[in-house]
């Protein structure tokens, strides 16, 4: 009686038809639909989560390879204050020309570069996938920084005002106030943690970014503000 009972039950799981958006479905295949479909959503809420979860990752990644390379700030603060600390000394270093025209070029790098990570921090908070431009574009801008410490430190040497002040703290200053051949021996170490960075934010973006999609996802102020 019960193999009876089976038998049925099964015959009308194959035989009984459904209808769902105008299309007729056994029982079976039902299921069958519901369950796959159940699958494909769950590896689509998965995939959704890993992608928010590595953008959400993408300010961190970045601020992590900035953080240690203190040398920016000290050549800004430089830039900003030894006039105000050392009065007309600092002020015929900075005015020189070998010298001013690539700190200043530095230095509104570094701010540029400061507004760039802010936008970072902002999408990466949105989700947006538009970070990961924002991403290539500080390893773009890091390249022009490291270009413009080169062509400083390199500048600072040829004008003889480090050999001529070296007895000076502009020049050979420690500590709290440090000088500007101080910051030209700490600039190799910068240099390098930069192109440590470059490459690693250059990986970061590309590993982000769908080659045949970019700008896809943005909208035309996101695109026009991120490609300017």
């Amino acid at each position: 009686m019960a193999s009876g009972y089976t038998s049925m039950s099964s015959m009308e799981r194959d035989t009984c038809k459904i209808t769902v958006g105008g299309k007729s479905y056994t029982m079976a295949e039902y299921k069958k639909m519901l369950k796959e479909k159940k699958e494909a959503e769950g590896k689509k809420t998965k995939k959704r989560k890993k992608v928010v979860k590595e953008i959400s990752a993408v300010a961190m990644e970045v601020e992590k390879m900035l953080k240690p390379i203190t040398t920016l700030k000290s050549l800004s603060a430089y830039y900003d204050h030894a006039y105000r600390q050392w009065g007309t000394i600092a002020n015929e270093i900075l005015e020189h020309r070998k010298i001013r025209p690539h700190f200043v070029r530095y230095r509104v790098n570094v701010s540029e570069l400061s507004n760039l990570v802010e936008e970072v921090q902002k999408m990466a908070k949105r989700n947006e996938k538009a970070a990961y431009q924002y991403v290539e574009k500080i390893a773009w801008k890091l390249e022009d920084i490291k270009t413009h410490i080169t062509n400083l430190m390199n500048g600072a040497v040829e004008s003889g005002l480090m050999e001529l002040y070296k007895n000076e703290e502009c020049i050979n200053g420690k500590g709290r106030r440090l000088g500007l051949q101080t910051l030209a021996g700490k600039t190799f170490k910068a240099i390098s943690q930069l192109e440590d960075a470059i490459g690693t934010l250059k990986k970061v973006a590309d590993d982000g970014t769908d080659p045949f999609s970019v700008g896809d996802h943005m909208t035309a102020r996101t695109r026009a503000r991120c490609w300017a």
